[in-house]
């Protein structure tokens, strides 16, 4: 259930942010979200982020 709930995340904020993202990208967000050992922060934080289109483009960017 933690995977998939990762993988939707990512998936729908590639989407809400309108923009390209790359695989690598995607991967290293993937790695970051779904094997962190605090899981369910993680999720907080990244919803947190999603909240303001800038907030998450700036979480790719350092991602990059």
């Amino acid at each position: 259930l933690g995977v998939h709930l990762a993988l939707t995340l990512i998936s729908c904020s590639i989407f809400y942010l309108e923009a390209p993202v790359t695989i690598k990208t995607y991967t290293q967000l993937w790695n970051r979200v779904a094997f962190s050992t605090l899981q369910f922060r993680t999720y907080l934080h990244l919803f947190q982020l999603l909240k303001s289109p800038l907030l998450a483009l700036n979480l790719i960017s350092i991602v990059i």
